[in-house]
C-alpha cells in the first residue's frame, strides 16, 4: 500500500511539476487538492505529498488558512535566483575542470556537440531543448562530485524554466558550438578559465529574462491569489 501511495505521488508530482515550469500552471494560480486528484484520478493523499515536494523545489508555496498556490514570482526573486544560479554553476565548472577524468570530458564532449548541433536546428526555447539543456548541467554537477550541488541546481532550473514561461521571453539565438567553449575550457584543466567562461554562458542566457522584463516595463506581478 506504502509503495503504491509513493508511486502514485511521483506520479501526481511529475505532472505537476510539467504545468508549472511549462507555464500551464501560472504564478498565483491555487492548487485546491480535491480539484488536482480528480484531475490526475488519485487520492489527495498522492496530491498533498506531491505538493509539498514542490514546496520543497520552490514551485509551490503553502500559507495557513489559504492552501497551496505555485509560487508568485517578483523581479526581486528573478534576480536573486540569477545570482545563485551563477555561483553555483561557475563553482561546477571549476570542479569539473579540476576532477573530471578523460572518459567523463570525452562523454561530455559528445553531449555537448549532441546539444549545440540540436539547438542550432530547433528553437532553444522549446520543451525538448530546454530540458536537453538543463541536463547536461545537472550532468556537469554529477561530475563535480558533490550530490548537493546537483540538487540545489536542479532546483534553480525547474524555476528558470517556470520563469521563462511566465514573462513569455524568447530565447536568445543560441551562438554556434557554445557548450563546445565550455568543454574547450574543461580540457584544459584550468579552474579559473572554466569559471569565467561558465560565467560568460549562465549570464548570455539570464539576459533573457532581463531584456523580457524590460520590454515588460521593468516591472512583474505576481498572480493573483484567484487566478
Amino acid at each position: 500500500m506504502a509503495s503504491s501511495t509513493a508511486t502514485l505521488a511521483a506520479r501526481a508530482y511529475g505532472a505537476l511539476r510539467r504545468e508549472i515550469t511549462s507555464g500551464v500552471l501560472k504564478p498565483g494560480d491555487r492548487l485546491v487538492r480535491r480539484d488536482i486528484a480528480k484531475r490526475l484520478g488519485v487520492s489527495t493523499i498522492p496530491v498533498i505529498e506531491a505538493l509539498l515536494r514542490l514546496e520543497h523545489d520552490g514551485l509551490v508555496e503553502s500559507k495557513p488558512n489559504c492552501g497551496a498556490r505555485v509560487r508568485p514570482l517578483t523581479l526581486e526573486a528573478i534576480e536573486n535566483e540569477c545570482v545563485l544560479r551563477e555561483a553555483i554553476e561557475c563553482q561546477v565548472a571549476r570542479l569539473v575542470a579540476e576532477t573530471a577524468d578523460d572518459r567523463q570530458l570525452e562523454e561530455l564532449g559528445a553531449s555537448a556537440q549532441r546539444l549545440d548541433a540540436m539547438m542550432q536546428r530547433v528553437d532553444p526555447g522549446s520543451v525538448i531543448g530546454m530540458e536537453r539543456h538543463m541536463e547536461f548541467h545537472l550532468r556537469l554537477a554529477e561530475i563535480a562530485g558533490y550530490p548537493l550541488l546537483r540538487e540545489q541546481l536542479e532546483a534553480i532550473w525547474l524555476r528558470h524554466l517556470m520563469q521563462l514561461n511566465w514573462v513569455n521571453a524568447a530565447i536568445l539565438p543560441v551562438p554556434e558550438k557554445w557548450h563546445g567553449k565550455l568543454m574547450n575550457a574543461f580540457k584544459a584543466r584550468d579552474p579559473d578559465t572554466a569559471e569565467a567562461v561558465m560565467r560568460q554562458h549562465v549570464r548570455y542566457g539570464q539576459r533573457t529574462l532581463s531584456e523580457a522584463i524590460q520590454r515588460m516595463g521593468g516591472h512583474v506581478v505576481p498572480g493573483e491569489e484567484g487566478s
